[in-house]
């Protein structure tokens, strides 16, 4: 029986070393895994805090465009509302509608030059015709002064011949 008894201690001996030796696996398998998460979550914490420093950058940014054209969503659809007659469907956005009017500033200033180039030219012939008027007005008096010479000299002639 003695047999017997050191066999059930044998059998015990070999349970406990691979419950030890499955212990001690698991052990450095879940040890691995958790080095493994913490280096993942540094990594995620480090791209979540790259990721909220570049969403503010990026509401700055958004702010400062929203102070440069002046107002918020609500401001930029009555805008659009109220400048966009005659801008194209695709194109009813605050850029289209900047460049539809500045289009539409270039067409004016054009007319306007258009508009000074023809004031000028009748200027240039107001004052041509002003010239030609003082011209022919000179020669009338002269024709008058003359004429009226020759009456006088034919009314002294009339009146000596008379006496």
């Amino acid at each position: 029986m003695a047999a017997r008894e050191n066999q059930g201690l044998q059998i015990a001996l070999i349970v406990f070393v691979m419950l030890t030796i499955v212990l001690i696996v698991t052990t450095f398998l879940f040890f691995q895994n958790y080095r493994e998460e913490q280096t993942k979550n540094k990594t995620l914490t480090a791209e979540a805090a790259k990721a909220a420093t570049e969403r503010d950058a990026a509401k700055k940014e958004s702010g400062d465009y929203k102070e440069i054209i002046g107002g918020d969503a609500a401001d930029a659809k009555k805008d659009l509302d109220k400048y966009d007659k005659g801008l194209a469907e695709g194109k009813k956005n605050y850029r289209g509608l900047v460049d539809f009017l500045a289009a539409e500033l270039q067409n004016k200033d054009t007319r306007i030059a258009e508009a000074a180039v023809h004031a000028k030219e009748l200027d240039d012939k107001i004052k041509a015709d002003e010239a030609t008027k003082v011209a022919e007005i000179a020669k009338y008096l002269e024709t008058i002064s003359t004429t009226k010479k020759d009456q006088e000299a034919e009314r002294k002639k009339f009146d000596e011949n008379r006496e």
